[in-house]
C-alpha cells in the first residue's frame, strides 16, 4: 500500500468496524472515503484519526447525527468543553431516571415485605409521578450563579445531587402514603419527615443560613412537572408532615417557607 492508503477491507480490519458500517458512514458523509481509479473506496491515516473521534463521541452516547455536528463544531477547546458538558447533563438525566425507577422499586419491595398488596394502578402512578430532571442544568452552573444558588457555593455538586435523590425518595414515599390514605400526622409520616429533615441537616451541617436559603429554593421550581397533580400533592404532604415534625420536636428551620 502506497502512501498509507488502505482499501476498505484493510481499513475495516485496522479499525475493527465492519465493511458495511464503513460504507454507511461514507454514504451519510460522516467518514467520507476517497475513490481510486477503479472507483473503490480508500482511506488514509487522517481518516483513521477522524474515525477515532467518531468512536469517542459514540462511546459517550452521542447519536450519529450529533457526532457529525460535533466534528464540525469542536475545532476549538472551548467548543469541545461545551459539548462534553452538554453530554454530561444528558447522561445525568438518564442516570436519574434509572435512579427514580430504582427508588420506586425499593418502596414497592418494602411494602411487599410488610405483607401489603401493590396494584398496577399504584405502580403506574409512581412511574408517572417522577419529574423531568432538568434540575441538573442548575447544578452544572452551581458555583457560577451568585443569586438563586448563593447558599450552595460552598457545597459540592455531588452533595446537592445526593440531596436531590433524598428529596425524590421522600416525595415518592409521600405519594405512597397519600395513596394508602395515611394522614401526614401519623407515625409513619413522621418517620418520613425525620428522614427528610436528616437529609437537610446532612447537606447544610445544621447551618441555619443554609437551611433558610434552601427553604426559599422550592425544588418544584427546578423540575419540569407538566400537569402532574400527584407530585404537587406529594410535595404538599411532605411540607405538612415536616412542619408537624418540627413543631413536635421544637425545631426551628429558619422560617415558614416551603423547602
Amino acid at each position: 500500500m502506497k502512501d498509507n492508503q488502505y482499501s476498505i477491507g484493510d481499513f475495516s480490519k485496522l479499525s475493527g468496524l465492519s465493511i458495511r458500517t464503513l460504507q454507511y458512514y461514507d454514504d451519510i458523509h460522516l467518514l467520507p472515503s476517497t475513490r481510486n481509479q477503479s472507483g473503490k473506496r480508500t482511506y488514509n491515516e487522517q481518516d483513521l484519526h477522524l474515525l477515532e473521534q467518531i468512536m469517542f463521541y459514540k462511546l459517550l452516547g452521542f447519536p450519529l447525527k450529533e457526532v457529525k455536528n460535533n466534528l464540525e463544531k469542536a475545532e476549538k477547546i472551548e467548543d469541545f468543553q461545551s459539548l462534553i458538558q452538554k453530554q454530561q447533563l444528558l447522561l445525568l438525566q438518564k442516570i436519574e431516571k434509572l435512579n427514580t425507577s430504582f427508588l420506586m422499586l425499593e418502596l414497592v419491595e418494602e411494602r411487599l415485605n410488610q405483607g401489603e398488596k401493590i396494584d398496577l394502578a399504584f405502580m403506574i402512578q409512581h412511574l408517572e409521578i417522577a419529574p423531568d430532571d432538568d434540575i441538573f442544568t442548575q447544578i452544572l452552573n452551581l458555583h457560577q450563579n451568585t443569586t438563586d444558588w448563593n447558599a450552595y457555593k460552598t457545597i459540592k455538586s455531588n452533595d446537592v445531587i445526593h440531596f436531590y435523590h433524598e428529596w425524590k425518595r421522600c416525595l415518592l414515599k409521600a405519594n405512597l402514603l397519600i395513596y394508602e390514605e395515611i394522614d401526614y400526622k401519623s407515625n409513619e409520616a413522621q418517620e418520613l419527615a425525620s428522614d427528610w429533615w436528616e437529609a437537610i441537616i446532612a447537606l447544610t451541617n445544621g447551618n441555619r443560613d443554609l437551611i433558610n436559603q434552601i427553604a426559599h429554593q422550592n425544588l418544584l421550581n427546578h423540575v419540569s412537572l407538566g400537569h402532574n397533580e400527584a407530585i404537587i400533592a406529594a410535595s404538599n404532604f411532605l411540607d405538612n408532615t415536616l412542619e408537624t415534625f418540627l413543631k413536635q420536636n421544637h425545631i426551628k428551620k429558619g422560617d415558614n417557607n416551603d423547602i
